[in-house]
């Protein structure tokens, strides 16, 4: 049995740490007001063409990118004779190393 006594180490106290109360107003940018990143009006419109508030059409797509370099090809060998039906064929040649 271990008593307080023959424990060789000094315990401290836990305190949890202070959390900060929770407030809808903490979600907004700083400065007050919403985050709006230069949107005017609302982004879900039923709105037609020529009316206000139509954000317009999707424009074309870009050119594709550049293509990365092709890799390594993996390890080379023959394939094996695949013999008749039900059969197992023998292995192929391993290739270099």
């Amino acid at each position: 049995m271990i008593t307080e006594d023959s424990y060789p180490y000094t315990t401290t106290t836990q305190v949890p740490y202070e959390q900060e109360p929770y407030y809808e107003e903490s979600l907004q940018a700083p400065g007050g007001g919403e985050a709006s990143l230069g949107e005017e009006g609302p982004t879900d419109c039923n709105c037609e063409p020529g009316e206000p508030g139509f954000a317009g059409f999707a424009g074309p797509k870009g050119a594709r990118g550049l293509q990365g370099k092709d890799g390594f090809p993996g390890a080379q060998g023959r394939e094996g004779y695949k013999g008749f039906k039900g059969v197992l064929g023998r292995g192929g040649d391993t290739g270099p190393e």
